[in-house]
């Protein structure tokens, strides 16, 4: 049994590895060669640091087993994309098939379902049970009417959601719905109980360096297009969003033994999103953050892309490098969008 299990342990190793280039003095692949699959992205696809992994926290590109570790031994998972770009939900596509071909059952929570699309869920899995064929990220993307959804279109998500099905994982929705973030970021009397605030930590105090660099981020993040007064409610939707995330995560956990978040990089950051609120509930968990990043013209010193906590540290524990997405400037977008109408 001994000789199985390491047969079984060092099998892991070559998936995970596979997941994130990392060895040390390997220089960027060509198209498909790491993941398998051709990057989407074209923009800045040839940057030395495209497809290659750092290791945020010890300043290095990661080796196979270190890659391997990390991956196995997380009970909570958080893999960060980038919205409008399909190699940052490729990659987390990736990982999460490798890590179910050694671990069979774990809950995959996403944020681009909401909580109120619960009955589109059970429709795909009625259709699971009852069709004719084997229900398909397509079967989801209808059943969630994805197209009016808000979000980019459902060929960025192909890679992310095809390894769902592959084989079948449980799937949770962890956004609130539109309505009540507003509601709960307003104060709206009656918008969430006093006890579900109390459960979800969204009362629990804050030290000011980290309130701030939140308030400092959403201030930024808007390209000067948003006025100052409406930053402390963006605030207050931001943490009840990771707040969410991260108790869907805890009852996939509870489902499954182990889950694993696709969300976008802002809600995986270590010092205040998501794994803070894991870290106050499910204490003695492991919670390893990875964020999908996308390169940058002339910016090759990979530890100056890790965000970081007040403190100065690096809020993220692996960093994945994609090529960019082309995308129109998006303050000039936000600037017209703001404007008073005529």
């Amino acid at each position: 049994m001994m000789f199985v299990a390491f047969a079984r342990l060092a099998q892991v190793a070559v998936f995970f590895c596979a997941v994130f280039l990392g060895a040390t003095g390997v220089h960027a692949q060509t198209p498909g060669n790491a993941y398998g699959f051709p990057w989407q992205e074209t923009v800045s696809r040839d940057h030395p640091l495209v497809g290659r992994a750092w290791s945020a926290a010890n300043g290095g590109f990661l080796d196979q087993a270190v890659i391997a570790a990390a991956m196995v031994r997380a009970d909570f998972l958080l893999l960060g994309e980038v919205h409008d770009n399909a190699d940052a939900h490729a990659l987390p596509g990736w990982a999460i098939g490798r890590r179910a071909e050694a671990q069979s059952r774990f809950g995959a929570v996403f944020e681009h379902i909401r909580t109120d699309q619960q009955q589109a869920l059970a429709k795909l899995d009625e259709f699971d049970r009852t069709a004719r064929r084997v229900a398909t990220a397509n079967d989801l993307f209808r059943f969630l009417d994805w197209q009016n959804g808000g979000w980019p279109s459902e060929v960025k998500f192909a890679g992310l959601f095809n390894a769902v099905f592959n084989p079948r994982l449980p799937i949770y929705a962890a956004n609130p719905p539109r309505q009540q973030v507003r509601a709960v970021a307003r104060g709206e009397e009656g918008a969430l109980p006093g006890e579900e605030r109390t459960r979800l930590l969204l009362d629990a105090p804050w030290d000011k360096p980290l309130a701030d660099a939140l308030y400092d981020e959403l201030k930024g993040s808007h390209c000067g297009a948003m006025p100052e007064s409406a930053v402390p409610a963006m605030s207050i939707a931001q943490r009840y969003r990771d707040a969410a995330f991260a108790d869907v995560m805890l009852t996939a956990a509870a489902d499954h033994g182990a889950a694993v978040l696709v969300a976008g990089n802002g809600h995986v950051r270590t010092d205040r999103a998501v794994p803070w609120y894991l870290r106050q509930r499910a204490p003695g968990k492991n919670i390893i953050s990875v964020m999908m990043l996308e390169v940058e013209e002339g910016k090759t010193d990979p530890g100056a892309y890790a965000p970081l906590a007040p403190d100065g540290k690096p809020a993220v524990d692996i960093i994945v490098f994609t090529p960019r997405a082309e995308r129109p400037d998006p303050c000039e977008a936000l600037r017209q969008r703001s404007q008073p109408k005529q």
